[in-house]
């Protein structure tokens, strides 16, 4: 091997090498540079999206949470990119609907935090109670309520289930500071202050319009718009798990009855025999519904000189939003286009510029009145101010009421009852399709001109509205004050003048024991607002009288409160001491009411009577005595008492099985007697009037003549008081006295009920909004 084929070690280098970091000057332009592209990105963007302007009217301060439903859509016309919002749509039906939707996701919410079995064995519902704080504030309470299958309350609950519960009533008392925050767009801060969350509205459109949820999903959202649809209300008692999907995920056939909850223990839901198109105005149509799909507008088409975009509503809608938030709606006028509203804590004001515009002002983060009722009691105070009343549990306007269609309704009632106790009958107004007057041509002329006069006849036997602030005093004409004030003389007269009634009248002391010793009695709500009572029992719904359910729990908590004194009269008449002079003179009315409030006769240290509260006691009062003295004379065994009575009499008649569910139905027995009451009322006796309401003057009427004050009734001297008892002679049951009595009680009650309705703020101009015109409003 030669040197040089000698092959050489070739050294390996071990190369280290260092970080290499971009000159400071080169980062920093680097950077620059990246913003300057960012810029100019953004700049592009911005010369292609709507002008500021627009985007300004559509943004969180101008229609809050709305604008969470904005979309952003590109245009080739005028290559922008454009906003656009969601045209905001506002209707009675979907505020009644949405106004409570926030507690039932609650509730749902507990419910399913709860494992299967204790589902089916506990019951569910939210309560809402006024109650006096220890300074005599009013508070409102709002709790969980969760019982076993005996209906008392479940005190002692598992650790992780007791806190759900307590989760879920601190979600229900945090509800309503959503409405704490006002925005620019009026109608938004209205719709907040109605139903807490706006976007309700909104979502129970787009459920209403997808398919039912699937039974895997037992109580969702799209559920509770099926509610509607349903024969079956929520009453008294709260709902089982059971009952939610019987309400919302089986579909319930129409003529399918319900197991009677008295006769069937098994059953823990009470159900409100209301079907919700009774609720409706006779005027409103399937035409009236919002169906059409959103409808989303280019926010550059918002007016230049308004700051937000405009709500388009109907003058009914807007009055009857107005009146949940309770003002009034006197200075209302459809035709001069004049929409003044106004309330403590809010108001609607109008101008007019080319079409009327209106504003809304409100209190933010003020809970109003409509927060304090359920639903249902929502609903009555909607569709009293419509100018219709209750009798038994059919709801209908004022003008399709006569002879015939009660007539008609106790007849299918009683071919429908069996056995003597409450039975219910869900689909009663499918069973009674013809409600007309007794003009209408489906009648062939019967009682088309009957002795007695029916428009009082009609508020003595409706149902007494406990949360209502307003009423068509239009409708009030048909009954003139003149004939108000010598019915009231008269009946007054004979029950006094009877040696086995006469009248029981209240001690000095009962409002002081009611609202000052006893404030765990819970008879009346002592506030300025419309909630006069809360729900329970006989004045579940804000609405309800002796036709349709007992009065038991009323009696008994009455007594507590006003001791029957020892040697009373059986068939004696409860009179509150404060009315006394009022209906013996005949001058119960609306100038009696406001005079009351003023003067405060009745109050004490941490309360104040007000005269509707007044009335509504005396109203239950005067049911109390008929629906007791209905049951003697049918000859029912387990008859109710006349408030006040015994205390442990009282209690004991509360607890009879057939009391214990408190029931919204109907009783043969009472049916029976309402309907020879109502025919001897429409014929006389041998063409003579047997009532102390008088004789009917109108030899025809129409429909129309409802709101016609010419319509008279004729006054009888008072010698005529003595003779009233041979009318009732002849009876099916019971004796002439007896009728006399009864027919006197219905009398006071129904001039007790009309300075009622008549204290109420005035709602005639809805009757022009279903009767003429319901124009459309714009509300910024």
């Amino acid at each position: 091997m030669t040197p040089h084929s000698q092959s050489r070690p070739i050294p390996i280098v071990h190369l280290n090498p260092k970080p290499r970091y971009m000159d400071p000057v080169n980062l920093a332009a680097l950077i620059i540079a990246g913003i300057a592209f960012i810029i100019a990105l953004l700049q592009v963007i911005q010369q292609y999206l709507s002008t500021a302007q627009a985007r300004g009217k559509v943004n969180r301060a101008s229609i809050g949470q709305w604008n969470k439903l904005n979309r952003y859509r590109w245009s080739f016309r005028h290559w922008q990119i454009r906003v656009e919002y969601l045209q905001p749509t506002l209707k009675i039906d979907n505020v009644l609907d949405s106004a409570h939707l926030g507690e039932q996701l609650i509730l749902k919410d507990v419910i399913n935090a709860f494992p299967s079995r204790l589902r089916q064995k506990y019951t569910f519902g939210v309560s809402l109670h006024i109650e006096k704080g220890t300074r005599g504030q009013l508070l409102t309470r709002i709790k969980i309520d969760i019982t076993d299958s005996s209906g008392k309350a479940v005190s002692m609950l598992p650790k992780n289930l007791q806190g759900a519960k307590e989760h879920g009533e601190k979600r229900l008392q945090m509800l309503t500071k959503v409405a704490s925050t006002h925005v620019k767009a009026t109608w938004y801060n209205m719709m907040t202050d109605l139903v807490v969350d706006p976007l309700l509205l909104v979502e129970m459109e787009r459920d209403s319009r997808k398919s039912a949820p699937s039974s895997s999903a037992p109580v969702s959202r799209a559920s509770f718009t099926r509610q509607k649809k349903l024969f079956l209300l929520p009453g008294p008692g709260p709902l089982t798990l059971a009952q939610w999907k019987v309400l919302y995920d089986k579909p319930v056939p129409k003529k399918k009855e319900p197991e009677d909850p008295v006769l069937n223990s098994a059953v823990h839901v009470h159900y409100y025999q209301i079907p919700p198109n009774e609720y409706r105005s006779p005027a409103s149509s399937d035409a009236s519904k919002f169906t059409e799909e959103p409808a989303y507008v280019d926010a550059e088409t918002v007016r230049s000189n308004l700051d937000n975009p405009i709500l388009y509503i109907h003058a009914s809608d807007l009055i009857k939003s107005a009146l949940l938030l309770d003002m009034d709606p006197e200075g209302v006028d459809v035709r001069e286009h004049k929409y003044d509203m106004r309330s403590q804590f809010c108001s609607l004001s109008s101008r007019v510029v080319h079409s009327p515009v209106v504003s809304y002002v409100g209190k933010p983060g003020h809970r109003y009145e409509l927060r304090n009722c359920s639903a249902t009691e929502c609903r009555n105070v909607i569709h009293l101010a419509e100018g219709t009343l209750m009798v038994g549990s059919v709801v209908a306007s004022i003008a399709l009421w006569g002879y015939n269609a009660m007539d008609e309704l106790f007849t299918t009632v009683i071919d429908q009852v069996t056995g003597p106790h409450w039975q219910q009958i869900t689909d009663i107004r499918e069973r009674v399709p013809g409600l007309e007057d007794d003009t209408h041509e489906t009648w062939n002329g019967k009682w088309a001109d009957p002795v007695t006069p029916f428009f009082p006849v009609l508020l003595g036997l409706s149902g007494s509205p406990t949360v209502a602030n307003a009423f068509p005093r239009r409708l009030l004409s048909k009954w003139t004050p003149q004939a108000r004030q010598m019915a009231a003389k008269k009946a007054y007269r004979l029950v006094e003048e009877d040696p086995s009634a006469g009248f029981i009248f209240s001690p000095r002391h009962l409002f002081s024991k009611m609202f000052g010793e006893q404030q765990d009695v819970d008879i009346l709500v002592m506030s300025d607002g419309y909630k006069i009572c809360n729900g329970w029992g006989s004045v579940y719904g804000g609405v309800r009288g002796w036709l349709v359910g007992d009065l038991t729990e009323f009696t008994y908590r009455m007594s507590q409160c006003w001791g029957r004194p020892e040697g009373c009269e059986r068939y004696a008449v409860p009179m509150l001491s404060s009315l006394k002079s009022a209906l013996k003179a005949g001058s119960l009315n609306r100038d009696w009411g406001l005079a009351y409030n003023q003067n405060r006769p009745d109050r004490g240290n941490t309360w104040r009577m007000h005269v509707n509260a007044l009335l509504v006691l005396q109203l239950l009062l005067f049911d109390t005595w008929l629906a007791s003295q209905a049951d003697i004379m049918a000859g029912d065994g387990s008859c109710e008492l006349t408030a006040p009575a015994d205390v442990e009499s009282a209690k004991k008649i509360k607890s009879l099985p057939e009391y214990e569910q408190r029931v919204t139905g109907w009783k043969r027995t009472r049916c029976q007697l309402t309907r020879d009451y109502l025919n001897r009322l429409a014929d006389g006796l041998e063409g003579k009037g047997a009532s102390c309401m008088g004789l009917n003057d109108e030899t025809s009427s129409t429909s129309e003549d409802v709101e016609d004050s010419s319509s008279t009734t004729v006054i009888q001297d008072d010698k005529d008081v003595e003779t009233l008892e041979k009318g009732w002679e002849g009876m099916r049951i019971g004796e002439p006295g007896q009728w006399a009595r009864f027919d006197a009680v219905v009398t006071l009650r129904a001039v007790t009920m009309a300075a009622r309705l008549e204290l109420l703020k005035d709602s005639s101009v809805l009757l022009d909004c279903q009767e003429e015109l319901d124009p459309l409003v714009q509300m910024i």
